[in-house]
């Protein structure tokens, strides 16, 4: 594991980026203590992560209903036309 040393702070390992650029503040080493702040931004993105996910699996359940009521109802006008 690589240790750097920078103003008394020691730090381990690769860096987490908090955000999408990539500046000095948003770095968060791995293996230290995190202060509040950036608790809460990791918060943030887990909170974030978790409702794009939510999000992306409850619009999979709607697309499957709606296809599936919209194949019966092809189904039904079919078997009129056919006069079943």
């Amino acid at each position: 594991m690589e240790q750097e040393e920078d103003e008394g702070e020691v730090r381990f390992g690769p860096l987490l980026l908090v955000s999408g650029h990539a500046l000095s503040d948003d770095r968060i080493a791995l293996g230290t203590e995190v202060t509040g702040e950036e608790h809460n931004l990791m918060g943030l993105a887990l909170l974030q992560a978790f409702s794009i996910g939510f999000g992306f699996i409850a619009l999979v359940v709607v697309v499957l209903v709606v296809g599936s009521i919209l194949y019966s109802a092809v189904k039904v006008i079919k078997e009129y036309e056919r006069g079943v």
